[in-house]
């Protein structure tokens, strides 16, 4: 999975009620409770999902029921599904896929990953498979896929996080493998790399631990994140946004999504805790898309559910700021083109303003799909003037577009 570019999805076999938490850059000093509600939601992923991912489109691979299904943005359809004999599916239960599409799977009761070429579809067997005694594997519960390539899986029987290299098959040694009672890893049953960090979910010690990514044997963690104030209660999974924001799945029902600083260690209080609406259990897999929606699955409820996204921002500067017309004419109109960054939430409106020096000569509002505005030279004086353009969403106002004009 590319962590660069979208977030890093771990999920598990848990089947206990599980919750969500998330960290947050520039977070504030103190939680904020939401409840959110899905914008889709039900049973189209299958009863009993398992494990979750998304591509760089936003599609969303989902494992459920023996087999691996892959739906594209915004639909409950799906146009791939992988199952059958041919596969070697004993119990899928997570699935990462890389850069260029291939679909890895780990198999819980074959102690196996198996990684499937890229459009794979159908009752198909993989290209290769991971297994046998020098793996090291006892019992998987998490994987994931980093930008180059490498496999990193937590292994919840031996309390350990392997690293393969990217075309590793059959009887491989991991290259690295961090075990050990000085890497507080109790229970794992998320793993996921984010730039020199590898992080692992240590459910039993109720904390998400990081580790120098290269790692191996009984290596102490750079951070840990865990303790009262943190709010995580025997946490199972956890993903990354674009924006280096992460996401843990945390069993507690009333606390499906929690938010922290990505610097934030130690017994750190949230930033956001959020609660889905109308679930009575908490999910027990994360993915987050590009457009940072949450989607959530819960084996407790056999339940898929997508949220919007709750870590936004304040949109960009509008861009393409102009001024019609010359100093003499009568009639001048500012217009702009939408920002190209929204803030990962739709913008509501604009604020336009003509300066002259620190001087407000005129001001307006626009709404989401009004980009321009005319006003009289009569109204504008003589000299120059500043245009200004501002865009706003629900999370703010964004930066302000300036331009400089002449009316004479």
């Amino acid at each position: 999975m590319r962590n660069n570019v979208r977030a890093t999805v771990v999920a598990t076999t848990a089947s206990t009620a599980t919750a969500v938490v998330l960290a947050c850059l520039g977070a504030p000093a103190h939680a904020d409770d939401v409840t959110v509600t899905p914008v889709q939601s039900g049973f189209f992923a299958g009863t009993d999902p398992v494990g979750v991912d998304v591509d760089a489109s936003g599609g969303r691979w989902i494992v459920s029921n023996n087999a691996v299904r892959y739906f594209p943005v915004g639909s409950t359809t799906a146009t791939k599904t992988i199952a059958g004999a041919a596969t070697g599916f004993g119990y899928p239960n997570g699935v990462a896929v890389d850069a260029d599409g291939s679909v890895h799977v780990i198999d819980g009761s074959n102690d196996a990953i198996r990684i499937f070429a890229p459009g794979a579809n159908g009752d198909v067997a993989p290209e290769r498979v991971i297994t046998g005694a020098s793996t090291g594997i006892v019992s998987l519960s998490g994987i994931d896929v980093d930008a180059a390539g490498y496999i990193h899986v937590a292994d919840a029987g031996a309390s350990a996080v392997s690293t393969f290299a990217p075309s590793a098959s059959g009887n491989a040694r991991p290259l690295h493998r961090i075990v050990g009672p000085r890497t507080q890893l109790s229970g794992v049953s998320g793993v996921v790399r984010r730039g020199s960090l590898l992080w692992v979910v240590s459910s039993e010690a109720d904390a998400a631990v990081a580790f120098a990514y290269g790692s191996s044997g009984d290596a102490g963690p750079v951070s840990v994140l865990g303790g009262s104030r943190s709010r995580l209660n025997n946490p199972s999974a956890l993903a990354f946004d674009g924006g280096g924001n992460l996401y843990v799945t945390n069993n507690d029902a009333a606390r499906h999504v929690v938010v922290f600083a990505p610097s934030s260690d130690g017994n750190a209080t949230p930033a956001r805790v959020v609660r889905v609406a109308s679930r009575p259990n908490g999910p027990n897999g994360v993915a987050v898309d590009p457009r940072r929606r949450v989607t959530l699955i819960n084996i407790s409820n056999s339940t898929t559910d997508v949220l919007p996204a709750v870590m936004t921002t304040a949109p960009s500067a509008p861009r393409s700021l102009r001024v019609s017309g010359t100093s003499r004419s009568r009639t001048r109109t500012v217009s702009w083109s939408t920002p190209a960054a929204d803030g990962f939430t739709a913008v509501t409106g604009y604020d336009v303003r003509i300066m002259a020096g620190s001087k407000v000569v005129r001001s307006a509002t626009r709404s989401a799909t009004q980009r321009s505005y005319a006003v009289s030279r009569s109204a504008l004086g003589k000299g120059k003037r500043v245009a200004m353009v501002r865009a706003r969403n629900a999370k703010g106002a964004g930066a302000w577009a300036k331009l400089t004009f002449s009316v004479s």
